[in-house]
């Protein structure tokens, strides 16, 4: 008989026994020194289940009896001006908004200064669809009016080597996974998941339809096991083409249109040729972003991997990484179609404009006896933006438009950049080009352009505007070039100064019809979503790869890899990689390593490593960095009783090294300090 506690480990002494609060548990008795483990009271985590209220930008710290929030480096303890415990509403010390890596801001938001942080607004032009990536106002901005939540399937790639480390692993890689599937709509019709671990091995731990609901699948996360081993990206990365996106394992086909996202996260140290693993997956339509975990994350192979630094991420700052990340991978499954006309909506109110979309600076206006949305008279329509007018402008400001356009108050009360007279907005390029000019300085033409006595030019036709005015505009199909004269669209003037569209980086070169087209120039390639052309140097020969380097064209220029076989070793291969690539020595199959004969030889882009056999136990005398060097046979002392020195009343317990010795239940051990067990 005994009080200890119910949960309580009680033990017998000589004398009675002790009571003792098992692991989890808080010794809450009455008389803790003299009579422990009468009660215990179960320790909950509060930071380790999220069951606490501090700021994303505070670290939860777990006491004895609840919680401590402390906001994190660079960042200010604001609670108490909202009445609330320490750390519970923190306010970034410096600028985020000054600041485009403190912000997860769209790259077409206005960043904006609050007093406990910051806001984000999506420019005049731009549709805020974050809401539909689970994000904070502006986080996603596109020139699409609608971008509804769209279906993925989606593989998290995550590094298990070794060189990640366990802590890392588990503290950092899965709790970011965890973290980033709650922004997705996880169910049969929208986002399908898998997880892939790699090392030396690939172990495929969830499958696209293994789980359908967001918490079977953060369980099935947190089950995830350290595999350790070689980083073997390249392998990773070939499976998931080859194997991960397969109908049998779950993926959507690939004719059914659903985006294919991969998210890597590597410390971007892989052993095995990256290069054509990706360009594979490419060619498979697989859009894969690269996620760097640990501070010596490689920034070359993280870009190699992605294609481009817009998609190449570390893991520093988890908050504004998951909506840096999670912005990015939206903007892909639902990119901004330029392209695509903005349907002008009939039936609106002529005196208020309801019914016309402001952001567009468009008004009502009648047209054909019917009140209908359309561009404000001298505010042409964008081709790009599609918003009616250019960029927004300060009229006290003269260089806040691009010559030749003037700074106007547009009906909105906003000031946009219009083409001054006699010039028009190109349709092709969004440019103000030269259109009629009067005849005699001074003289101003008539109101109508056009008419019965005034006939338009070649491939002109002439309207009515919405004011009423007589127009001469472009025939279907042609478009105004920099000279005012209306062409074909596509084809180029070459000996026009603006041919082209500058911006896109087009030049006027000839086709094969005889004619001129704007295009891309020898040794470029159109990019497929800007459509702008860019330089491959790798085509053209203007790297600096050494010989024995793989040249990859990027979008912002080129990286270059050391070939299979091969190691780098450029004086600066964390940003510069590939400039020197010397021929890889294998140690194991010359001789020439120090391996004990028990142990087998490993090797290693830089070297080689021992790793004692099967039933052999490392005796090396520094086993941690430079271990297999002396291997002795494990021997099993608890097997053969004359190996061992073990009481008749004792269990015997093997281990790596030797043996020791345990009391039996219901014995007393007489010497267990110095020889116990005997």
């Amino acid at each position: 008989h005994n009080d200890c506690d119910l949960v309580a480990i009680c033990s017998n002494t000589y004398d009675g026994y002790e009571c003792q609060c098992p692991p989890g548990f808080l010794d809450t008795s009455p008389d803790p020194l003299r009579l422990p483990g009468r009660k215990c009271t179960q320790l909950i985590n509060e930071c380790g289940t999220n069951k606490h209220d501090c700021s994303p930008y505070a670290t939860c710290v777990d006491t004895l009896e609840s919680y401590l929030c402390q906001c994190n480096a660079g960042f200010k303890d604001v609670s108490s001006r909202y009445d609330l415990k320490p750390g519970r509403r923190c306010a970034q010390s410096m600028n985020q908004c000054a600041n485009r890596l403190a912000n997860s801001c769209d790259e077409n938001a206005d960043c904006v200064t609050l007093p406990d942080g910051y806001t984000c607004i999506c420019a005049t032009g731009y549709f805020d669809v974050s809401s539909n990536a689970k994000l904070p106002p502006g986080r996603v901005c596109t020139l699409q009016t609608q971008c509804p939540a769209q279906s993925t399937d989606l593989v998290f790639l995550i590094d298990g080597s070794g060189s990640i480390g366990y802590d890392i692993f588990h503290k950092e890689v899965l709790r970011f996974v965890k973290d980033f599937v709650e922004l997705f709509d996880v169910s049969p019709q929208q986002t399908h998941v898998a997880v892939v671990q790699y090392s030396d091995l690939i172990r495929h731990e969830i499958g696209f339809n293994q789980y359908s609901s967001i918490e079977q699948l953060k369980q099935a996360i947190d089950g995830i096991v350290y595999l350790r081993g070689r980083t073997e990206t390249g392998a990773a990365i070939r499976y998931i083409t080859d194997e991960a996106f397969s109908e049998r394992r779950g993926a959507r086909p690939l004719d059914s249109k659903v985006p294919r996202i991969v998210i890597v996260i590597t410390d971007g140290r892989s052993q095995d040729d990256v290069t054509t693993s990706v360009q594979n997956a490419k060619m498979k339509q697989i859009q894969l972003f690269a996620v760097g975990v640990t501070n010596d994350a490689l920034d070359a192979e993280l870009e190699l991997i992605s294609g481009s630094k817009k998609r190449k991420f570390h893991v520093n700052a988890f908050k504004e990484l998951n909506d840096r990340l999670r912005g990015a991978v939206q903007k892909e499954i639902c990119p901004a179609n330029s392209s695509a006309p903005i349907i002008f909506q009939e039936n609106c109110v002529l005196q208020t404009h309801a019914g016309c979309d402001r952001s567009l600076n468009q008004i009502c206006a009648m047209e054909n006896g019917k009140p209908r949305c359309t561009c404000p008279t001298e505010f042409e329509q964008h081709p790009i933006t599609r918003v009616c007018g250019g960029a927004l402008c300060n009229p006290q400001l003269l260089s806040s438009c691009p010559s030749p356009e003037i700074c106007q108050l547009a009906p909105h009360g906003n000031h946009r950049c219009t083409c001054p007279l006699y010039f028009v907005r190109d349709q092709k390029s969004g440019a103000c080009t030269s259109s009629h000019v009067p005849s005699m300085p001074g003289i101003v033409p008539d109101i109508d352009e056009c008419g019965q006595k005034k006939p338009c030019k070649e491939n002109e036709q002439c309207i009515t505007s919405s004011s009423g005015k007589q127009i001469c505009q472009c025939l279907p199909g042609y478009v105004t070039n920099s000279n005012g004269k209306c062409q074909v669209s596509g084809t180029c003037e070459p000996y026009l100064p603006n041919a082209c569209d500058n911006r896109r980086h087009e030049e006027c070169l000839p086709d094969n019809r005889g004619g001129f087209i704007c295009q891309c120039a020898v040794n470029q390639i159109r990019h497929p979503i800007t459509q702008i052309c860019l330089v491959d140097e790798c085509a053209a020969r203007t790297h600096d790869c050494d010989k024995n380097a793989n040249c990859i064209d990027t979008d912002e220029g080129y990286i270059c890899t050391c070939k299979e076989g091969y190691i780098d070793e450029s004086p600066d291969p964390s940003r510069r990689p590939g400039r020197v690539c010397r021929l890889q020595t294998d140690e194991c199959a010359q001789g020439t390593h120090n391996c004990s004969v028990n142990a087998d030889c490993i090797n290693l882009p830089k070297g080689f490593l021992c790793r004692c056999k099967n039933n052999y136990v490392d005796f090396s005398p520094n086993p941690q960095y430079f271990g297999g060097t002396y291997c002795k046979p494990l021997v099993n002392e608890c097997a053969n009783k004359s190996l061992n020195t073990c009481s008749k009343n004792a269990i015997c317990i093997d281990t790596t090294e030797s043996y020791k010795c345990q009391c039996k239940d219901g014995f007393i051990d007489h010497d267990e300090l110095r020889n116990p067990g005997r």
